[in-house]
């Protein structure tokens, strides 16, 4: 749609974000990262697994392809199971065991807006 067009159905001052154009879909949403990442972590941690936050990675103990081992900031930790869960860092840490992982860092934007009265709607703009 044109961007007259958006900022008339969407209530946004698209001149302000200096694009040509967009889509607009009425019934597009948004997930609450942090509330689905708490529902994920509840749920590993009822069904048995135990998760380290706070601490580095140091090194890796890998037989015959497998992790056995983390040695980390805060000691060894032994395992049968390591889930990588380091973010944009995924890639680095995996490294170290010789995996290569098509994730890499990218700048990103983030647009402050003023609140406006059109309720339960969504825009994205790229």
């Amino acid at each position: 749609m044109s961007s007259r067009k958006l900022e008339i159905s969407s209530s946004w001052h698209v001149s302000e974000l200096h694009v040509g154009g967009a889509s607009f879909c009425a019934t597009d949403g948004f997930v609450n990262q942090h509330r689905a990442m708490r529902g994920l972590t509840q749920a590993a941690e009822a069904a048995g697994v135990t998760i380290e936050c706070g601490i580095d990675v140091t090194g890796m103990d890998v037989k015959a392809g497998r992790i056995e081992a983390l040695r980390t900031t805060d000691g060894i930790i032994s395992t049968d199971l390591v889930v990588n869960c380091a973010g944009a860092w995924a890639a680095s840490l995996a490294e170290q065991i010789g995996v290569t992982l098509p994730i890499k860092g990218r700048r990103v934007q983030l647009l402050r807006a003023r609140p406006t009265s059109a309720a339960n709607r969504s825009a994205v703009a790229d």
